[in-house]
């Protein structure tokens, strides 16, 4: 299972990465600093570096959890709304 989880991050990466917008790639950076890399980083210190609001840190965590949620769940991670 863990490893599961981690080849999902890594295709979530690699889809922020190909994607070619930088804010994709930022929603990849950020959830990482503040959840998998071994120093977490707190909202506002990762609002400092990236130049944005500690608001958009959260929606951009957001963003990232219902993708990976779709990766990790399949169509059960799906909620309609």
């Amino acid at each position: 299972m863990v490893r599961f989880l981690q080849r999902m991050l890594e295709v979530y990466k690699g889809m922020c990465e190909q994607s070619g917008q930088p804010e994709d790639l930022r929603l990849y950076q950020i959830i990482h600093a503040m959840y998998i890399s071994d120093e977490k980083l707190t909202a506002e210190s990762l609002a400092e570096g990236h130049k944005i609001d500690t608001r958009t840190v959260y929606k951009d965590i957001n963003c990232s959890v219902k993708a990976l949620t779709v990766l990790i769940f399949g169509v059960d991670g799906i909620r309609f709304e």
